[in-house]
């Protein structure tokens, strides 16, 4: 069978693709388009375009030449839709639709039989009220219920339902003023088209609930929150509303069914629901359920705060009036991208109690989540996982004390954002229950092994299991059993004794990596002293605690377990020499050697190496500012010990001076005068009577005031 799916590199149609591609018959031949953005799945045989003229006739022969044509309208246009209607030889413009030709095979032969399913939402339903639903004319009976006989009238209905069924497809209405107007009024157009005489196409339309699984569309912002441990979940109160749900897989299996079965006719049944069937006795989910769901299985039950719901958007209906020219036109309303907030709130906000159709009833349905999304949570979180790149990054840190294992430790934890758990010797079961949280089953964990040897980790991650009894022991012991039953007088035949064994954990706590760091003792006492923290007794206590656990010839110690039990090679991280950014980075290179890089919603290759090529320059410069304060720390020395050797000579000089006024001032008169006045004046008398100046007054005073600023110099 040739099936052709519109956009089968989406997420509903990858999907599709996965249902479609093979059946109890064989494998089908898949053609298709694809959307801008992403490949498409390998299995298609070929993709078309419609980029020019020539691509696109090529890509409507591509269309006529399949039997089933799917077509979802979560990623397509108004336009798109016209293009396939045209290429299925039909327009669709026209006042009632026309058709333009016959379909003819590769042999020029009129084909039939050729199935067109519209891939819709149950979105087209959301302001439909149960008490506004009228029971169909030719309603079909329900499963198990028998048909009335002939001649015999069906019993009227007592009240309005209290579920959507897919009987009721024509009372659907939208929400006024969405884009989900458009979308009804496209799948009225589809089935118009295909309603004419004599026409080729049988058009089917599946209503699905609200996807997930294979990775998310929807929630994906629920299970990325949760995955990274933030708080950021909220309820719009009172979240009671039933939210009808389905697997995508599953919906493209109720897609594959339609597509089967040749038994349906789209006059009787052109519409068909697909949403998860819930156990019997089992309410259907509502809000709350489906994000505590979600948020406990991912991240650990909590509590979940409620909010107010956001009155609705208030926009004025785009519903078309009645018309050839006014049936569709483009919508005005934003779309919304999958996966954002603005899609989640609108999703969650509907509130229809749906029930599957008759065809995911049948027997030899075979779901894919059968019971609903809460049922199967831990698979839907698995297959999130896989799909985005999530993986736990397992790993258990030990070493001697004051190595730096509580640094390394807090780096590992905060760069893979894993959580950090240190090991507690005196309780190992605690330590294994956190191991067993939710958060470290989905994000791992870095687990601080402190000083822990063989043993310990033995009792942590191993378990003892029960050994099934061997069978000629079995039947030995019946038959000394049997025995004791005839002999009144014989001893009671004890229970066999059950064996164990001990083997690693199977709960999926058992760590990938491991690293023991390597250290001699006088660089630890070194780091310890460095590091002015604890006493040197408890140093020496718990160096010896280590040696007794790991450096004993003859005795398993920790490396030995992780070799020889967990099958995993241990990371010997010599620390002589290295800085705490070495040690992280060998670290890094270690964990991510082996399967690569994990997605993990962490930083990319180069921004980890733009991020430590920043680090090593803020380094850099803080050693040049470093440096630079050295500097003028010896400059500013320098010239203060210039100024201290003036300001001492300035001390120096004044000391002389008042010193020499003291010898002075201790002088009488007299003395004074014989010392200091009297020579003066004596040399001043004899040269002003050899020179005989004109006004010798004048002359002797100004050779006294030169003589006293001379000796002034001197001194």
């Amino acid at each position: 069978m040739r099936i052709f799916v519109y956009n089968c590199n989406t997420y509903i149609g990858k999907a599709l693709v996965k249902e479609l591609r093979k059946d109890e018959r064989g494998y089908n031949r898949i053609f298709g388009c694809q959307t801008a953005a992403g490949g498409a799945p390998p299995t298609v045989k070929r993709l078309s375009t419609r980029d020019d003229p020539k691509k696109a006739k090529k890509m409507e022969e591509a269309i006529r030449s399949c039997n089933v044509v799917v077509f979802d309208l979560f990623n397509c246009t108004l336009k798109d839709l016209y293009f396939v209607l045209q290429a299925l030889k039909v327009d669709p413009k026209s006042n009632p639709p026309r058709r333009t030709g016959d379909i003819e095979d590769a042999d020029g032969n009129k084909k039939d039989g050729i199935k067109f399913i519209l891939v819709s939402s149950a979105m087209v339903w959301a302001n439909t009220k149960l008490e506004d639903l009228v029971e169909p004319v030719a309603a079909e009976p329900a499963d198990g219920e028998a048909p009335p006989a002939d001649g015999e009238e069906a019993p009227a209905p007592t009240g309005p339902p209290t579920s959507f069924s897919e009987k009721y497809w024509q009372c659907r209405k939208p929400t006024p003023g969405s884009r989900y107007e458009q979308w009804k009024e496209m799948e009225k157009l589809v089935q118009t088209c295909f309603s004419l005489e004599g026409s080729q196409v049988k058009a089917f339309t599946v209503g699905a609930g609200i996807l997930y699984g294979d990775g998310e569309e929807t929630f994906t912002q629920v299970f990325k929150d949760a995955w990274l441990g933030l708080k950021s979940h909220q309820i719009a109160g009172p979240g009671t509303n039933h939210v009808p749900t389905v697997h995508v897989r599953d919906m493209g299996k109720l897609v594959r069914q339609v597509c089967y079965n040749q038994e349906l006719d789209p006059a009787a049944r052109p519409y068909f629901l697909a949403v998860d069937k819930t156990d019997e006795g089992s309410a259907r989910p509502t809000q709350a359920d489906l994000i505590k769901g979600i948020v406990g299985e991912v991240n650990g039950p909590r509590e979940i705060p409620m909010v107010k719901a956001p009155p609705p958007v208030e926009r004025p209906s785009e519903e078309a009036e009645e018309g050839p020219a006014n049936l569709l036109k483009e919508s005005t309303f934003p779309e919304l991208e999958p996966g954002s907030a603005e899609a989640l709130s609108e999703a969650m906000a509907l509130n229809l109690n749906m029930e599957p159709s008759s065809l995911m009833l049948q027997e030899e349905f075979e779901w894919h989540c059968k019971g609903g999304l809460l049922k199967n949570i831990r698979m839907v979180a698995e297959e999130f996982s896989a799909e985005r790149e999530l993986r736990a990054m397992r790993v258990i840190i030990a070493g001697p004390p004051a190595s730096g294992k509580s640094t390394l430790c807090k780096a590992v934890s905060e760069h893979f954002n894993i959580p950090l758990i240190d090991m507690n010797p005196e309780n190992l079961s605690e330590t294994r229950q956190a191991l067993c949280s939710e958060v470290c089953r989905y994000r791992g964990y870095v687990l601080n092994a402190k000083l822990a040897g063989f043993q310990q980790v033995e009792e942590l991650f191993t378990k003892d299991y029960e050994l099934p009894v061997d069978e000629e022991e079995a039947e030995t012991h019946a038959a000394a059993v049997a025995a004791a039953a005839e002999d009144p007088d014989a001893q009671p035949v004890p229970p066999l004794e059950k064996k164990y064994e001990k083997r690693l954990n199977e709960d999926g706590i058992v760590p990938a990596f491991a690293i023991l760091l390597q250290a001699p003792e006088a660089l630890c006492r070194a780091r310890h002293s460095n590091a002015g923290k604890g006493t040197v007794g408890k140093l020496q206590k718990d160096m010896e605690q280590f040696t007794s656990r790991n450096l004993v010839d003859g005795q398993p110690s920790f490396s030995d377990f992780f070799q020889d039990t967990a099958k995993i090679g241990v990371f010997n991280l010599p620390i002589a020499g290295k800085s705490e950014e070495d040690m992280f980075e060998s670290t890094r290179i270690y964990m991510e050697s082996g399967q690569g890089r994990p997605f993990n919603y962490l930083m990319s290759s180069d921004e980890v190496a733009e991020v430590l090529l920043e680090r090593q320059a803020e380094m850099h410069l803080a050693a040049m500012m470093k440096a630079d304060i050295a500097e003028r720390q010896v400059s500013q020395k320098e010239e203060n010990d210039t100024v201290n050797k003036r300001h001492l000579e300035r001390l120096r000089i004044i000391a002389e001076h008042e010193s020499r006024q003291q010898q002075i001032g201790a002088l009488s008169l007299r003395d004074y005068l014989m010392r200091h006045t009297v020579p003066n004046l004596t040399e001043g008398l004899i040269e002003m009577c050899m020179v005989l100046p004109e006004n010798p007054v004048d002359y002797l005073a100004n050779y006294l005031e030169k003589h006293a600023a001379r000796e002034q110099c001197e001194n």
